[in-house]
């Protein structure tokens, strides 16, 4: 129902569809609608194409569902798609430093829906919010007696990698009080007792910088060991659906859309979803590390049993797409921002090492753990120095008596 109210009426309704679990499920849903006659309308898959041996690479998939559904899925060259497209244009006349990254797909994806006719598109966005849960559920069989069963379920996820430190990080920090965290950072360091989904602050920013802005202290309170509720399970739901980072990010997707004339839908926000989702049991979320459950079980069906089988690992991620452009042009951009003396001259990072960061990431490639936090200091830095050097520009024309 969610998916046929969210149909275009003029024309075909593009699915922005991955062969990962929640796309697959709006464009089955919408096609099971379709076909049986409950609504009027026509889905297009549009897709991303990962060149083979790519993490992202999702292609057989696609088009195993596309044969159950006999569709043709249209394709986006996900490979030569930039990852920085138009970035002088954007730092001139956006009105914030955050630019997600991969803007780039998201208008190729808009171009190719709106090519084929289809003013609005559906995405799978909410998925993993609604339909998985991390491994920190581990923390509230603890927190219930259930030791042995944590510990089993952490052996299956875990493999043997992170072994009993993993299984403190994920099932007996996250009920250790406020205090005792505080206490065993001090002790061991930030960077050796890091919340769930906590970053560091990569080298180059500096120390006083962070301590004058509490950045610590404002992640610990807005981050998901912050958040209300009686469990782990609920205090991330609670963290993906209400911070703001989120929200950012989808308002940032949907503004490039329109900028190609299109709309894009998530279906899976829907009230009448999300109460459900959120009312169902965490063995339905994440059963040692078989995700998804209860939304694969409503597809069954609709999707390939190929389709909806568990997976070892998650696919269709952007790893390999964003280590190739940030290996090419995002160095080469990076190297022309050094030595970075907007952010340094705001007290924000320390050049020198920023540069040490640049060349070690030149040496390392994805072995650098901070290429992320690389990408987003270009982006500030590249936005920063572009409203100075507009503003410097503007002064003396004001004194001249130009408009502006």
């Amino acid at each position: 129902t969610a998916v046929s109210e969210r149909l275009s009426r003029i024309g075909p309704t593009a699915v922005w569809m991955s062969g990962g679990r929640d796309s697959t499920a709006v464009f089955a849903a919408g096609m099971c609608a379709i076909r049986g006659g409950k609504t009027k309308g026509e889905l297009v898959p549009v897709c991303r194409s990962h060149p083979r041996g790519d993490t992202g690479r999702e292609d057989e998939t696609i088009e195993d569902i596309a044969r159950c559904w006999s569709v043709n899925p249209h394709w986006t060259d996900a490979e030569h798609t930039p990852l920085f497209p138009a970035i002088s244009n954007r730092t001139r006349w956006s009105t914030e430093a955050f630019a997600p990254p991969f803007e780039g797909l998201t208008r190729a994806l808009a171009r190719t829906g709106r090519a084929l006719g289809a003013p609005i598109a559906l995405d799978g966005y909410g998925g993993d919010f609604l339909f998985q849960v991390s491994r920190v559920y581990l923390s509230d069989l603890v927190a219930r007696g259930r030791v042995k069963r944590a510990l089993r379920d952490w052996r299956a996820m875990d493999g043997g990698k992170e072994g009993l430190p993993g299984f403190f990080h994920y099932g007996m920090q996250p009920l250790l009080p406020r205090w005792a965290t505080t206490a065993l950072r001090a002790a061991r360091g930030n960077q050796s007792l890091r919340a769930s989904m906590q970053r560091t602050a990569p080298p180059w920013i500096d120390d006083r910088f962070v301590r004058q802005h509490s950045l610590v202290e404002r992640f610990a309170a807005l981050g998901p060991e912050g958040q209300t509720g009686p469990s782990a399970v609920e205090r991330e739901a609670q963290f993906y659906l209400t911070h703001q980072f989120f929200a950012r990010v989808n308002a940032k997707m949907a503004g490039f859309a329109l900028d190609h004339g299109v709309e894009l839908r998530s279906p899976l926000l829907d009230r009448r979803i999300v109460r459900f989702a959120l009312s169902r049991p965490v063995e339905e979320r994440n059963n040692a590390g078989d995700h998804k459950r209860l939304l694969r079980a409503a597809m069954r069906g609709l999707l390939p049993e190929s389709v909806l089988a568990p997976r070892k690992a998650k696919t269709g991620t952007l790893t390999s797409y964003f280590a190739h452009h940030m290996r090419n042009e995002g160095l080469s951009l990076l190297t022309q921002l050094l030595p970075a003396t907007s952010l340094a001259d705001a007290g924000i990072i320390d050049s020198v090492e920023l540069a040490r960061a640049v060349a070690r990431y030149r040496n390392e490639g994805t072995a650098y753990p901070h290429a992320e936090s690389l990408y987003c200091t270009l982006q500030a830095e590249s936005w920063l120095s572009a409203r100075l050097n507009a503003g410097m520009t503007a002064r003396p024309r004001r004194r001249q008596g130009h408009a502006l």
